[in-house]
């Protein structure tokens, strides 16, 4: 049984975190109500799993934990804020300076231990974390005046952090070694200058600011639907939850339901009282085999009282079918309509049929973004080689590249299809999109790996050897 938002406030703080962790629940705005409004019996529950090593989750709760200690500082979260600093000491977040700011003094004899532990060479950003803390203690004066030999310029911003007057005569004698001549000591004494400035001027640090923990999180987010059974699934296609009937629909929409999913679906198509979902569940059915689900969705293409979106929805469904007369008719007819273009665009798609081509290049450049998204798409599904040169101004969309990018892989021309030519295309599109995020570039290695099995290849992917 999946936990629904409304039980929250009962079930054990530990539970909730490691089905968030799983994806099992969103992390949104409720989870973190549940979780505060007993926080501090919560906090060792949020400590332990913390601390705990986790393999099994599909979600890195850290940032989530270090975002409740900002918002509510407490002396028991040092062994878990810790932790984090011993195995990120060398570059820490944001928020784990954040943490230890407003949690100020108590953290000063953990910090000054683990820099001990750690050592000056690597105790960097420990050694500013001391400094943010706002508290005037001579072993921190002392530690960081320490560092002025080994990095004189970091130690000058965390001395001008820490704000003690003590450290001009330090960083002054610093300042006076320094050789003017040498270019590559301008910005150490840039650093060095800017630090006895601001010191001199006696600056006390900055008020400390509320924590901003809402605007960071979502009111509702719904859980991963792949880290849901099909069982659990089909639970949530009873939601009161609008948005998680929905995506519980659209996450059969590319395996072959099973029986029971496929008559639940069907059901759910029929009663539903949102067009949206029952638009969801009828694309969900598009792998059934049943001759009934096919007339079920041809009926309800066909229902000229049925909402659009929803003989939307039932035109994808019904892709695979797309050479019946009777549904290619509606497919050709809903493209004449804006309001069901993207979703005909989309059908045509998923049918593999190159006779409707012209379509994708049609509305190419159509005013709405999604119907761009699908004809773009097209281009790619189909392996439109001759039209690929149209996509690369799309590398150039924020709502549209990324739908660019799998498209032009699927489709630009490499000669014969090996590991060789795909890895040069791979180079070629990050050259004409002037470089790749992370997320751009695995939806382009995907594309290219199902080019290499199509032609009964190893994927790039497989860093196994092979004869290119």
């Amino acid at each position: 049984m999946l936990l629904r938002p409304e039980q929250y406030s009962a079930a054990p703080v530990y539970d909730l975190l490691v089905a968030a962790a799983q994806g099992r629940i969103g992390v949104d705005r409720r989870l973190l109500r549940a979780i505060l409004e007993r926080f501090e019996r919560a906090v060792p529950d949020l400590v332990r799993f913390g601390l705990e090593s986790r393999h099994d989750g599909v979600y890195d709760l850290e940032p989530v934990l270090l975002d409740l200690f900002c918002y509510r500082p407490t002396s028991e979260a040092l062994p878990f804020l810790i932790d984090c600093a011993r195995r990120q000491r060398r570059d820490f977040p944001d928020q784990l300076f954040e943490a230890f700011r407003r949690l100020g003094a108590p953290s000063v004899e953990p910090l000054l231990q683990l820099y001990e532990e750690t050592g000056a060479a690597e105790g960097e950003e420990i050694a500013y974390a001391l400094a943010l803390l706002g508290v005037r203690d001579q072993r921190i004066l002392k530690l960081l005046l320490g560092r002025i030999e080994l990095d004189p310029a970091e130690a000058a911003l965390a001395l001008a952090a820490y704000g003690d007057p003590q450290a001009v005569p330090a960083l002054e004698a610093a300042l006076a070694k320094r050789n003017r001549d040498e270019p590559q000591e301008a910005w150490v004494r840039r650093e060095l200058e800017a630090a006895i400035a601001e010191l001199k001027q006696g600056r006390t640090g900055a008020e400390v600011e509320p924590f901003d923990l809402w605007s960071r999180y979502p009111e509702t987010a719904l859980p991963d639907m792949d880290a849901l059974t099909e069982a659990e699934r089909l639970e949530l296609l009873g939601s009161v939850d609008e948005a998680a009937r929905r995506e519980a629909a659209s996450s059969f929409r590319y395996e072959r339901p099973s029986a029971e999913a496929q008559s639940r679906l069907r059901r759910a198509a029929e009663t539903d009282p949102s067009a949206e979902v029952r638009a969801a569940c009828w694309e969900a059915l598009a792998e059934s085999e049943d001759p009934a689900v096919f007339d079920a969705l041809l009926a309800r293409l066909k229902d000229e009282a049925a909402p659009a979106v929803e003989r939307a929805g039932a035109l994808v469904g019904l892709a695979r079918h797309l050479q019946d007369p009777a549904v290619r008719h509606y497919a050709l007819q809903f493209c004449e309509r804006p309001e069901t273009r993207a979703r005909a665009l989309e059908a045509m798609r998923y049918a593999f049929d190159y006779r409707l081509a012209d379509y994708f290049l049609r509305y190419l450049d159509d005013p709405d973004v999604e119907t761009k998204r699908q004809a773009i798409l097209g281009i790619g599904w189909l392996g439109l080689k001759a039209h690929v040169g149209k996509l690369e101004k799309f590398f150039d969309d924020e709502d549209l590249r990324l739908s660019a990018l799998e498209a032009y892989a699927l489709a630009a021309p490499t000669g014969d299809v090996s590991r060789v030519n795909m890895r040069r295309l791979l180079a070629k599109i990050e050259r004409l999109a002037g470089g790749l995020s992370p997320l751009e570039a695995e939806v382009v290695q995907v594309a290219l790996d199902d080019r290499l099995r199509a032609a009964g290849l190893k994927p790039l992917s497989d860093d196994t050897d092979e004869d290119e």
